[in-house]
């Protein structure tokens, strides 16, 4: 089957910067087609095109220079106009151009113009792109030069070409040795002609009881009247819904996400049901998707899916509908390595040990809650044994433990049934690498489940690994907050008469790492640990709140010196999804709602979730099976070798990513082909993991029947 690659941009767009592709479609909440108001922009696409007061890391993200050693720097003593003009000096052939500018939804026209003046002539071309591909080249055309030398480049009116993504203004000149020219007063102008668009993002679950309950309004226009009401099944009014002003989101680089963002909360409702939220912007009637209220919805709608979506990635079992038995020869120096779990992007298993640390300790803390659903209880279990299983059999008598297995380099795409023979010692067996960076999170997974589970054969195989691995390094010199919070739980199983010495040196100076287990060593220790855990714990939630609530989604910008990034990840060559820094916050918005359980810790927790779950540009959900809107495909080596896409419930993909290195606005790859961006669309399976972590670092705390009226009391550690 072939499939047509298409990519979809965010969903209205755009004002003041363009976004994303013209293959984007307009979602509406029912609105009312009759009298639909156009909007028409202008949109100058070159930012800062003067020159003046802009800092050389803003310019550097704005313009690039080939060969690489030509100099580029704001000259305030050579300009046209203002302050200052961009001056290149190089030798040879030299190419200045932007980045890559993404072309607005609803693009008409273009006309463009720069001043120029240099020790050569010039040639000024505008080129548009879809991708990769160039569609179409315009050369603007050159008029004689002022008194002063500043020639005038211009370009006519343009139409973008069908389909064209992307633009890029080049200036190309012959230098002489050590030669130099200007540039001044750049201007990329287009027209865009848009219908007003509003979009009611809103969680597609749902939202829990007793709980914040909060969305956001995006609008191309910004809204001068706004009022919001609750309406129940049979339309009648049930309850007001606050606003926040509208405003911008402008992310690092000055890089505007194009459109105008309000926070609605209707928290003080409190009734079980199914509830739309109508609005009246200007005078217009808006109405959302329908959506429900519910207990614990969060926990009981997408644990269990996404826990299922963990197990068809088991490697050395059949997963019904996915794949047949698979990797049946996996060893290490002839020794099997059976078990463990496929990475999601590729069929090696490294991830092993960070997912079976994630899950257990989300086991370990929320057993009560889990405990309550058996059929949840059986698979949880299930899934624990089958990563042990790997991570057992890694480990050597002394203590150390085997390498993992790797995912062959040049893999095609097939099912992971076809990549070797099953048969140990054969050419096509899989590589046992040396990479034991895991090392430490596969004791503190045995560790958590040994403390976990009943006292049992199996408890005490995965206490007694556990210790073998925590010892070994210990002697080894090795230190950090993953082997002091294994040898807790194990001190406490086996004794802290034992391990205390141990624990004593091991104590961590990063004290929020340690959140499960500074408390429990206090017990024993007499310390004071847990006091300060808890200050230290309070300044970064504080922190992380207040720069949370600067924008309606509730994100928490990446980098929090200077400019802020929302989308861009540092130290990526290449803009990669951000649902794991989301779980990240969420985890410890959970983490810390047991020391702080106020409604401002609740609410940065359930802006993450939301965001995953449909309140993000997009309005779809990340969790595949979850919601009406969601990602349409994944890139994923089960469906690449023919695995339905449909099949996939409960993965999660990277995510919504940043439009490029340069430009931190939303971008994610809507396309319907097993070959998409594997940035935004591929599937990791610690990211999943990490989803079930964090859930579980909030759910741990007994909401419903634990309230008093003076809040939430704070919960015990078992």
């Amino acid at each position: 089957m072939k499939y047509r690659v298409t990519y979809i941009s965010l969903l209205l767009i755009i004002a003041t910067l363009p976004i994303w592709s013209q293959d984007a479609h307009i979602e509406r909440n029912n609105e009312s087609p009759e009298n639909e108001e156009t909007i028409w922009e202008n949109i100058n696409l070159i930012k800062k095109g003067s020159f003046e007061e802009i800092e050389a890391n803003i310019l550097s993200k704005l313009w690039k220079v080939e060969p690489s050693q030509t100099s580029l720097q704001i000259d305030t003593d050579v300009f046209l106009t203002g302050k200052g003009s961009l001056r290149v000096e190089g030798s040879g052939s030299v190419e200045l151009r932007t980045f890559d500018i993404p072309i607005p939804i609803g693009a008409v026209s273009l006309t463009g113009s720069l001043a120029y003046k240099g020790d050569t002539e010039a040639v000024a071309v505008l080129r548009w792109y879809k991708g990769d591909n160039v569609l179409r080249e315009d050369t603007f055309s050159k008029y004689p030069p002022t008194g002063e030398g500043w020639y005038r480049f211009s370009l006519s009116e343009r139409t973008p070409p069908e389909g064209s993504s992307h633009l890029i203004l080049s200036i190309k000149a012959e230098l002489p040795a050590q030669g130099k020219f200007w540039i001044d007063e750049v201007n990329l102008n287009i027209s865009v002609e848009q219908a007003k668009t509003v979009n009611i993002l809103i969680n597609q679950i749902g939202y829990d009881l007793a709980c914040p309950k909060r969305f956001v309004v995006a609008t191309n226009f910004k809204p001068q009247k706004v009022k919001g009401i609750l309406i129940g099944a049979d339309n009648n009014e049930l309850a007001e819904v606050t606003f926040s002003e509208p405003k911008r989101i402008i992310g690092q680089n000055e890089s505007d996400w194009g459109l105008w963002f309000m926070r609605g909360d209707f928290t003080p409702f409190d009734q079980e049901g199914a509830f739309k939220i109508c609005l009246w912007i200007d005078n217009k009637k808006y109405v959302s998707d329908e959506f429900v209220l519910g207990k614990d919805l969060i926990w009981e709608k997408t644990i269990p899916i996404v826990l299922n979506g963990i197990k068809f990635h088991r490697c050395g079992m059949e997963i019904l509908g996915i794949h047949q038995s698979c990797h049946l020869d996996d060893n290490c120096d002839g020794k099997p390595l059976i078990g463990g779990w496929h990475n999601g992007s590729n069929y090696g298993k490294d991830k092993s040990g960070l997912v079976l640390s994630l899950l257990a300790e989300a086991y370990l803390i929320c057993s009560w809650r889990i405990k309550k659903d058996e059929a949840l209880d059986k698979a949880f279990q299930e899934e624990l044994n089958w990563g042990a299983k790997y991570i057992v059999s890694r480990i050597k008598d002394d203590g150390g433990v085997m390498g993992n297995i790797e995912a062959k380099s040049q893999s095609p795409d097939v099912l992971p049934e076809k990549e070797t023979d099953g048969t140990l010692g054969n050419e096509d067996d899989r590589t046992c690498s040396g990479n034991t960076a895991d090392i430490e999170l596969c004791a503190y997974a045995l560790s958590c489940l040994g403390y976990a589970f009943p006292d049992t054969t199996l408890s005490e195989t995965f206490y007694s690994n556990a210790e073998k691995i925590t010892i070994s390094l210990i002697e080894k010199g090795c230190k950090g907050n993953t082997l002091f919070n294994s040898l807790v739980f194990l001190a406490e199983k086996k004794g802290y008469e034992k391990h205390l010495p141990y624990l004593n040196s091991l104590y961590p100076e990063d004290l929020i790492n340690s959140i499960e287990t500074i408390p429990r060593y206090d017990s024993v220790s007499g310390g004071f640990g847990t006091f300060n855990l808890s200050q230290v714990v309070k300044k970064a939630i504080e922190e992380y709140i207040k720069l949370a609530e600067e924008n309606p989604f509730g994100l928490c910008p990446i980098n929090l010196m200077g400019s802020y990034s929302y989308l861009i990840l540092d130290k990526e060559s290449k803009p990669k999804g951000i649902n794991g820094h989301i779980l990240t916050i969420a985890q410890l918005a959970g983490k810390a709602f047991k020391f702080y359980p106020d409604n401002s810790v609740r609410a940065l927790f359930f802006d993450q979730i939301n965001w995953l779950l449909g309140v993000n540009p997009f309005g779809i959900s990340m969790i595949k099976g979850i919601g009406n809107k969601q990602v349409s495909i994944l890139v994923h080596p089960y469906i690449k070798a023919g695995v339905n896409p449909e099949q996939m419930i409960g993965c999660i993909p990277y995510g919504i990513r940043a439009f490029s290195e340069e430009l931190d606005i939303p971008y994610i790859d809507l396309a319907i082909s097993p070959h998409g961006d594997d940035s935004s669309l591929g599937v990791s399976i610690e990211t999943m993991a990490l989803y079930i972590n964090a859930v579980a670092q909030y759910y741990r705390v007994r909401v419903h029947g634990g309230e008093t009226e003076k809040g939430l009391s704070l919960p015990s550690n078992k």
